[in-house]
């Protein structure tokens, strides 16, 4: 909610670091919950290193798809409200 708010002072920075805060707990308190639920059941967790790397790969070809393309909507967002307002 504060991210909403703060852009109007021109408070750039307190965003950012709100984004940042809230990207690394909320994987924190994911991976303790998965962590948690994982242990309850079992009396040893195992690791698979091949489906890890294969959900790894898959998660950078999606960011290196869809962040290309929310960049270039911005600034095509950006540069329409720009030709609007001259």
């Amino acid at each position: 909610m504060l991210a909403l708010f703060i852009p109007r002072q021109a408070e750039i920075r307190a965003v950012q670091t709100q984004i940042t805060g809230s990207i690394i707990g909320a994987t924190l308190l994911f991976f303790g919950i998965s962590a948690l639920v994982g242990g309850a059941e079992r009396v040893r967790q195992v690791f698979d290193k091949a489906n890890a790397g294969l959900l790894t790969t898959l998660l950078f070809l999606v960011v290196g798809i869809l962040l290309p393309a929310v960049f270039d909507a911005n600034e095509r967002a950006a540069a329409g409200v720009q030709a609007s307002s001259r």
